[in-house]
């Protein structure tokens, strides 16, 4: 997904402008826009915008689907990363903001977080931002993560029922304990956990 190789001619010089991380990014919103099947203009920057190509009405086929074991409880790949959560969406204007006011969440997302900011930030920027999988950046211990970016999956995007509304709150479709009922047995019930020590 994240590879320049398989981009249209046409988008390839516009995207080496950029660094490796950013681009990288580029790409991936892209590739969710295409996706979406809307066109790709990289927020007005990238004229005449690339028309998606295939399903132009929007794709439905899952893209995340990989499952490198058959552990029980199975998951897929994308589950097993600590950057994958479900995140509450909400409809507040910019102005309300700042100080007190009531909160109400409209649903609940599924996104995978990207980028890092820290350090000193102003409206125009962080002192540090961290991308995974591109080095490492340093960091003062006083100080604090002030944000960070993510990637909100398109619909359809994720395989089983990862998309799905309920998905967030169901027993047994994420990495959280669920009691199960043994075979043959009366009042025995044995605890199940799929946490995994080892983050991928």
């Amino acid at each position: 997904m994240s590879s320049i190789d398989s981009v249209n001619a046409a988008t390839v010089p516009h995207l080496l402008t950029f660094p490796v991380e950013d681009r990288m990014i580029k790409l991936i919103e892209r590739c969710f826009d295409l996706y979406r099947g809307i066109a790709w203009d990289d927020h007005g920057a990238f004229q005449p915008a690339e028309e998606p190509q295939g399903c132009p009405d929007g794709c439905d086929d899952p893209i995340f689907t990989r499952d490198s074991d058959e552990e029980f409880p199975n998951f897929y790949d994308i589950q097993l990363s600590p950057r994958f959560a479900y995140v509450p969406v909400t409809n507040i204007p910019t102005t309300d903001w700042n100080g007190n006011s009531t909160l109400t969440i409209d649903s609940i997302a599924p996104v995978y977080l990207q980028r890092v900011y820290g350090g000193n930030c102003n409206p125009s920027g962080c002192g540090v931002s961290f991308d995974p999988g591109f080095g490492y950046t340093t960091i003062a211990s006083s100080d604090n993560v002030s944000a960070f970016t993510a990637f909100l999956s398109p619909q359809g995007s994720l395989p089983g029922k990862l998309s799905l509304p309920s998905a967030p709150s169901e027993l047994g479709q994420h990495r959280v304990p669920r009691l199960i009922r043994r075979a043959g047995a009366t009042n025995e019930v044995s605890r199940q956990s799929s946490m995994r020590s080892s983050f991928r």
